[in-house]
């Protein structure tokens, strides 16, 4: 009876709260913001964690909700905003399957409301399967959705507009010119979306053909290289730009152990020199890659 009792008071550990015996459950996606703090979504916890610079153990940042169809029960991407007029204080934004909508949470607290960012449910403009998020500088929002299999561009205060048709999207990101870089199961694995003078956005093939064995989450480097974390290969890919803005064939950069499933990426600028960190649901471990080499160092667990 004791052993299921700590079980029990271990899963319901309040918000910023450590225990013994805390760890990720099943880390999914990651991102952070420019202090350096990082966020995990952990879709068995459910919920957010939350690692500060300088910390060796994760808290709790936010719990989600343990019934189905209750904000944050299928937490599936996250994504960090800048501060700006949309987001005073900056936000972390995630993405729920569960309640098909984008929360919200604020940084600068230790136990956030989650507000929803955009429509759920039966609603003109809903999201389905939010599988991958992005956020500008000026808090426009992408979010990628399984379901509808539809880019969504979230102007601030507004709601979602189809921006582009792609299925399969597993991640997003922003480059400096104004593009955005998703990355797809499907053929054609790599696209590139450009913003037109009429509102529009063009689709372009960036990768061709299936060079990726399941292509997850992603990050675009300091070094203009693309980085894709592939769950079943068990790596990190590194794609370089030409000159000409292309990208180049995948490389593998990080593989084999510790990396055991990969499946989130996010840059982290508050190192010099930066560094990738990866999420691996499968060996429950957030890792740091050194850009310079592709070394792996175990960040948390």
């Amino acid at each position: 009876m004791m052993p299921a009792l700590l079980l029990l008071a271990a899963s319901f550990a309040p918000r910023g709260a450590t225990v013994e015996g805390d760890s990720f459950k099943y880390p999914l996606a990651c991102a952070t913001g420019d202090d350096g703090t990082i966020y995990v979504v952990d879709r068995r916890l459910p919920g957010v964690w939350r690692l500060k610079t300088g910390e060796d153990r994760p808290t709790i940042f936010k719990t989600g909700g343990r019934v189905f169809r209750t904000p944050l029960n299928a937490p599936r991407c996250v994504a960090v905003a800048a501060p700006s007029k949309a987001f005073t204080e900056g936000a972390v934004l995630v993405g729920d399957s569960a309640t098909r909508a984008i929360y919200r949470l604020d940084p600068t607290t230790d136990e956030p409301t989650a507000e929803p960012l955009a429509p759920a449910g039966d609603v003109p403009g809903r999201l389905g399967v939010p599988s991958a998020l992005a956020a500008g500088n000026d808090g426009t929002v992408f979010a990628a959705d399984l379901e509808s299999q539809r880019i969504y561009r979230i102007a601030p205060g507004g709601g979602p507009t189809p921006i582009a048709a792609l299925p399969g999207v597993r991640g997003l990101c922003l480059v400096a010119d104004g593009s955005l870089l998703a990355v797809t199961s499907e053929n054609d694995a790599v696209r590139r979306l450009a913003p037109a003078e009429d509102g529009s956005w063009t689709v372009a093939t960036a990768v061709t053909g299936r060079p990726f064995r399941n292509p997850q989450g992603a990050a675009f480097g300091p070094d203009r290289a693309l980085y894709i974390a592939d769950n079943a290969a068990a790596c990190v890919w590194k794609l370089s730009s030409t000159a000409d803005g292309r990208l180049t064939q995948p490389k593998k950069f990080a593989a084999g152990e510790p990396l055991v499933g990969p499946t989130g990426v996010c840059l982290d600028r508050s190192t010099d020199p930066p560094r990738l960190i990866v999420a691996d649901p499968r060996a429950k471990t957030l890792f740091a890659i050194r850009l310079s080499d592709g070394a792996v160092t175990t960040l948390a667990e």
